[in-house]
């Protein structure tokens, strides 16, 4: 084998071996052909679900990255504004140093993170299904704390949109650039908070247990409830687009008003109402399984009686404690089926009662089930014959031992003598007047007589 040399149009050189006797012509189409750099397979769009897939868990990771970066933030601010108040400005000058060099490192590992979750999780970006997902990737966040997460959100959205206005980081603004800041983002933060809480409310995410007692089952159908959600979110993210378009201009004195802020609004609210659709589907579903072994549902009202579901009766038992005045009280509490009566009394009575005199419950209710059946006579009892129960004294008496005849002493009468005159009739007439002012009116017929000196 021969070993050749040759200078490639890329400036390398390439040394291989190739069988005697080849030609230059092949030997320069080998060198071509090494020397050219292969294009790499364009990678295909995820479609639409996938792409909303891959969001879900990218929005929950910003959104998680954003709320530690806000409370970092603005935590390390009203820090440093409370260490140098009454400061001398040398001290003043290193504190606010100190406090830009950590709000620099807290920007670096949360805001600055949290932006490259889409990468991270391969989401094509700026497509409509990118910004549904992140929604729903939000929703976790916010029932987990009861949407108190929109209050570090909201901070998290004005800080980088001052940021991206302003085209300077944070931490490097000034003081006054700074305040407007912080006075935008606590009054977006206090609308956003109010508006979310309606928002997950619509949706059916206030509060989880509701998806399966099923005690909204009678109340509305899926469709109420979808639309419900779909209309109440897209209003929500609509009001929050103006709010924080419209609050902005206190740090922003360039923002523009124009067509493309409307459609910017327009947008926002369909992805909102996007994402309450998709949401409030969920739990109306989940709450209507979990109430296929529950109670009454709207369905078995079309039912013959007969048909429906046994009604569950609770049973009520007895719970003795001492008020905090001391007075000692017995009152009745109802228990539905798989309700601990102890801590049910305890969540009922929680500070209003004496701890160390504790709670005595003492269940009274005898219920009857599967496994227990009642004596019942085969015949109704004759409500004529009444049966009268048999005392040990009044026994029959037997041929041995007759009965005692009692004889009664006779009972003479006695005549008391009178020992007062009888008072004499008298008789009298009402008033003439009387007639015409009683009520009701009255005409006397006779005469009225009374044998009494009262």
């Amino acid at each position: 084998m021969a070993v050749s040399s040759v200078l490639a149009p890329n400036g390398k050189t390439y040394t291989f071996e190739h069988p005697d006797g080849a030609s230059q012509e092949d030997l320069f189409r080998f060198v071509h052909q090494s020397s050219q750099v292969k294009p790499k397979a364009q990678a295909t769009k995820p479609g639409v679900v996938e792409n909303i897939a891959r969001s879900i868990p990218a929005g929950a990771a910003r959104t998680g990255y954003d709320v530690l970066g806000a409370i970092g933030t603005m935590a390390l601010e009203g820090l440093g504004k409370y260490a140098k108040a009454g400061s001398d400005p040398e001290y003043a000058e290193k504190m606010d140093q100190a406090v830009r060099g950590a709000q620099e490192k807290v920007s670096e590992y949360t805001f600055d993170i949290g932006a490259t979750a889409n990468e991270s999780f391969g989401v094509d970006q700026g497509r409509f299904s990118a910004d549904v997902g992140g929604g729903l990737g939000q929703l976790p966040v916010m029932i987990l704390t009861g949407g108190l997460a929109s209050v570090p959100m909201s901070f998290a959205e004005v800080i980088k949109d001052a940021e991206q206005s302003l085209d300077v980081k944070y931490y490097d603004m000034t003081e006054d650039q700074k305040s407007k800041v912080a006075a935008t983002g606590g009054a977006y933060a206090a609308f956003s908070l109010a508006a979310d809480r309606i928002g997950l409310e619509y949706m059916g995410l206030t509060k989880l247990n509701k998806f399966f007692d099923g005690s909204e089952t009678v109340k509305g159908s899926i469709v109420k409830d979808v639309l419900k959600g779909t209309l109440g979110e897209g209003l929500t993210e609509t009001s929050q687009a103006v709010v924080g378009d419209q609050l902005a201009r206190v740090y922003d004195d360039d923002r523009e008003y124009n067509i493309d802020s409307v459609k910017g609004y327009l947008y926002e609210g369909a992805v909102g109402a996007t994402v309450g659709g998709i949401a409030s589907t969920g739990t109306s579903v989940i709450k209507n399984i979990g109430s296929e072994t529950s109670g009454t549902k709207k369905s078995d009202l079309k039912k013959e009686v007969e048909d429906r579901p046994a009604l569950e009766v609770p049973r009520t038992v007895q719970v003795e404690y001492k008020e905090l005045d001391g007075q000692v009280r017995v009152f009745p509490l109802a228990v539905t089926k798989g309700q601990d009566p102890m801590a049910t009394a305890e969540e009922a009575l929680a500070g209003r009662y004496d701890p160390a005199f504790g709670l005595t419950v003492t269940d009274r209710a005898q219920p009857v089930g599967p496994e227990q059946e009642l004596d019942l006579p085969d015949q109704a009892p004759d409500p004529t014959q009444e049966e009268v129960p048999v005392q040990p004294e009044a026994a029959v008496p037997t041929q041995e031992q007759a009965p005692v005849e009692q004889v009664l002493p006779e009972v003479v009468p006695q005549v008391v003598p009178a020992t007062e005159q009888a008072p004499e009739a008298r008789s009298f007439s009402l008033p003439q007047n009387l007639s015409s002012t009683a009520q009701p009116k009255y005409k006397q017929s006779g005469e009225i007589k009374f044998a009494s000196d009262l």
